[in-house]
């Protein structure tokens, strides 16, 4: 995977979105899907979103969660 990032706007539910390496099989997706799944330890549930490109802000920071729910400030509602 070149990079991944989490993304939650509802409560309980989270999507992993995922840019693969131009490499990358439908089985290593799989792998990392289901290894993501087992480290959220049931917390939430995960979706997949495979994107062509996860932007990179201007200040050079990779975001690992994009919290979309208003007055939440813990990683997972």
């Amino acid at each position: 995977m070149n990079r991944f990032r989490f993304r939650q706007d509802e409560p309980g539910k989270v999507v992993l979105m995922v840019e693969p390496s131009a490499s990358a099989t439908q089985e290593e997706l799989d792998e990392f899907y289901a290894t993501m799944v087992s480290r959220t330890r049931g917390q939430v549930t995960l979706g997949l979103e495979i994107v062509d490109r996860l932007e990179v802000p201007p200040n050079g920071k990779r975001r690992l969660v994009d919290q979309n729910i208003p007055g939440v400030v813990t990683t997972w509602a």
